[in-house]
């Protein structure tokens, strides 16, 4: 039986993650496919792990891509970190939970021991953090929803590790989380007894991957590597303060728009929980309207809630109207022709006719090559730092040129405690075909 060529129609991704990437990111996943040794994908990890690290404003020696969503990221983490009997706490991150117990080790509450503290990317994070230090435990923070659309500074918060899934705000393709964490982590991570359960999650053998070692350790997804790369790279040319700022306007769009309707609203940026009213009496029919006439995927979190969010480049005001007016639309009384009047708010965030659906984004330097720079040659990219969002990153021959950490050894220097075989073949991805 003959199957026709794929051909899907175009949704608004308003479900609060994951998010559409922004075409040039579709377009970057579209090139050819290369060797994960040859010199060209070298180069495009190394420009992935320096941008990855303007984008979490830290300077750690190690930041770089795990394979998998954010769940895989944060099992990394604790796989690499975890022994049986070790107590973690975890607040209000329940995947870390079952993560946890499956590698044998005690959840626990903050003052109970706990070696790690798992904690979301919401809050005061500065403050959780000393609390954390001060109990002689590492803080590991979650912030697949918030990177990219909202702040996040891991050396000024003093967080030890940040792990993140990069389809959300930052607007990358899923099946990538972005991994940082300091040296005492990695210190960590040597001084354990045994090595991890699992040898594909386990941080050394994929930092040696993803260094000058070039331990074979699996074959990466190249061509996710290249979206990450250029979501990476938007993210910068937009700017984090213009970014977080973006996000921060149409959530509070959206928000005010979905209250005038009248909808009990809960909303923890970028993210807002809807609880329908008592005239909407089927969810599910409610839902697939939605979906199936006017084009808007929404997430259903419970009985009769649904989560919302518009992030990265779906983060547009014209979108917020879009849903707002999706939602007036199937959740109105059988027969009801009443037509709720939007908050001040959002008459005036709603843009002028013509550019509800226009994508507010710079311009690309050049849409359609390989490897489009990230600023011109012998120029600088925007750099935030964690004092100076418009601080500079030097580039060489166009790609940015990573500063070396504090404490950085020089290549081919030998670790202290368990060591990574990084032989030709010694990792588990095998010959390199």
């Amino acid at each position: 039986m003959p199957v026709a060529d794929l051909d899907l129609p175009t949704r608004l991704l308003a479900g609060g993650g994951p998010s559409a990437p922004d075409p040039r990111v579709l377009q970057a996943m579209a090139l050819p496919t290369i060797g994960q040794f040859d010199p060209d994908f070298t180069a495009i990890m190394d420009e992935v792990m320096q941008l990855g690290r303007s984008v979490l404003v830290t300077r750690n020696r190690r930041c770089f891509p795990v394979g998998g969503p954010g769940a895989a990221g944060l099992e990394a983490v604790l796989n690499s970190l975890l022994e049986p009997g070790d107590r973690v706490a975890i607040l209000d991150v329940p995947a870390a939970a079952a993560i946890a117990g499956a590698l044998g080790s005690e959840a626990a509450g903050l003052d109970d021991g706990s070696r790690l503290v798992v904690a979301p990317a919401a809050g005061d994070v500065p403050s959780l953090a000393a609390a954390v230090h001060a109990r002689g435990a590492l803080l590991v923070l979650e912030a697949t929803p918030v990177l990219g659309g909202g702040e996040v500074r891991v050396d000024d918060w003093a967080v030890d590790v940040c792990v993140a899934g990069v389809d959300h705000c930052l607007g990358g393709p899923s099946g990538l989380a972005l991994v940082t964490y300091s040296e005492a982590v990695e210190a960590a991570l040597r001084a354990r007894r045994t090595p991890p359960p699992v040898s594909f999650l386990d941080l050394l053998q994929l930092q040696a991957y993803w260094s000058p070692e070039r331990l074979n350790h699996h074959t990466a997804p190249t061509n996710l590597v290249y979206g990450l790369r250029e979501a990476l790279r938007l993210v910068l040319a937009e700017g984090l303060s213009a970014r977080w700022a973006r996000h921060k306007q149409v959530f509070a769009a959206l928000v005010d728009g979905l209250r005038a309707l009248g909808l009990d609203v809960r909303a923890t940026p970028p993210i807002a929980l809807v609880d329908l009213p008592d005239t909407c009496t089927d969810e599910a029919a409610a839902r697939r309207r939605l979906h199936d006439e006017l084009g808007v995927h929404v997430q259903p979190v419970g009985e009769r809630t649904w989560r919302l969010g518009l992030l990265g480049a779906d983060a547009t005001l014209g979108n917020a109207t879009r849903v707002v007016s999706a939602l007036e639309q199937v959740l109105a009384a059988p027969g009801s022709v009443s037509t709720p009047r939007a908050s001040p708010a959002l008459r005036a965030a709603s843009p002028r006719r013509g550019e509800a659906d226009r994508p507010q984004r710079p311009q690309h330097p050049d849409a359609a090559g390989r490897n489009a720079a990230v600023s011109p040659r012998g120029g600088c990219a925007p750099h935030p730092d964690a004092m100076d969002s418009n601080a500079a990153v030097p580039l060489e021959g166009g790609r940015p040129v990573p500063p070396r950490p504090a404490g950085e050894r020089p290549r081919g220097s030998a670790g202290e405690g368990r060591r990574v075989n990084t032989e030709p073949g010694a990792g588990s991805g095998g010959a390199d075909v």
